[in-house]
């Protein structure tokens, strides 16, 4: 079963074995974010079915979190072979987010991808250090950055867009 928050530009792709609720132009973006910026690790909420967290745990260590886990015995089985963390949990309690940001290597990549966009990247932003990015998929449809509330957490956290081809693809990056 596809997940019901894709729309139509997305449901159908995949990705090792596993949908995708992304496009191939987002993986393309992302590689351009890992290979130009000296990142350790990844941190993606929202685990879906587990074919980003693949993607991811080819470039970087990666710990997923999901509050179901839906990755099918392949997926589970690549994962361990690759790396790859999931934590079945409720990443918008703050101390399972503490436990998680605890455990990553500095700079993190950090990729909101659940279902509440703007909550998730509101309450990651505070774990943030200098050199971290964090990004958020399906810009405009469910994030917006011109949100007062997310204007208003980027300014006091000091955060600065980035600006190039990489910053693409239905997705919106930021560095702290």
């Amino acid at each position: 079963m596809l997940n019901p928050w894709s729309d139509v530009n997305t449901s159908g792709y995949m990705f090792a074995g596993a949908p995708l609720g992304q496009t191939y132009c987002n993986l393309y973006c992302l590689s351009r974010i890992i290979d130009q910026h000296d990142l350790e690790s990844c941190f993606e909420l929202g685990t879906w079915y587990g074919a980003l967290s693949t993607f991811l745990g080819l470039h970087l260590p990666t710990i997923t979190a999901d509050i179901k886990d839906q990755r099918d015995v392949h997926t589970i089985e690549l994962h361990s072979r690759l790396g790859v963390e999931f934590r079945q949990a409720d990443c918008h309690n703050h101390e399972v987010l503490k436990g998680i940001f605890a455990d990553l290597k500095r700079p993190t990549l950090v990729f909101c991808d659940g279902i509440y966009k703007e909550r998730e990247f509101l309450l990651l932003v505070p774990f943030l250090q200098p050199g971290d990015i964090i990004g958020v998929h399906d810009v405009g449809t469910e994030f917006r950055p011109d949100d007062p509330g997310v204007v208003s957490c980027i300014s006091r956290s000091g955060l600065f867009p980035l600006e190039s081809e990489e910053a693409s693809c239905s997705m919106y990056w930021i560095k702290k």
